[in-house]
């Protein structure tokens, strides 16, 4: 329990402007949130319940797909120049 309150303290001081959800927005939203790169404070008859806190993505695998995107267009400039 100390540890909760402790984290809960330390997203007021650091993002004290954090986007609020209900968990019914939430709910009907899931999808878009897992798919952004915000964190939110979720809630309950407006208090804080949790928080949601995306993983970062590895540079790595951003790198990669950036080849793949880069092969495939160079593969169709070779395609069409013949």
């Amino acid at each position: 329990m100390i540890l909760l309150v402790y984290v809960h303290s330390l997203y007021k001081i650091i993002m004290p402007n954090i986007s609020k959800v209900s968990i019914g927005k939430l709910r009907s939203n899931l999808a878009n949130y897992l798919n952004s790169n915000e964190p939110i404070a979720i809630v309950r008859h407006g208090q804080t319940i949790g928080y949601y806190v995306p993983a970062t993505v590895d540079e790595s695998e951003i790198e990669r797909e950036s080849l793949k995107q880069a092969v495939s267009k160079l593969d169709g400039l070779l395609q069409e120049r013949g």
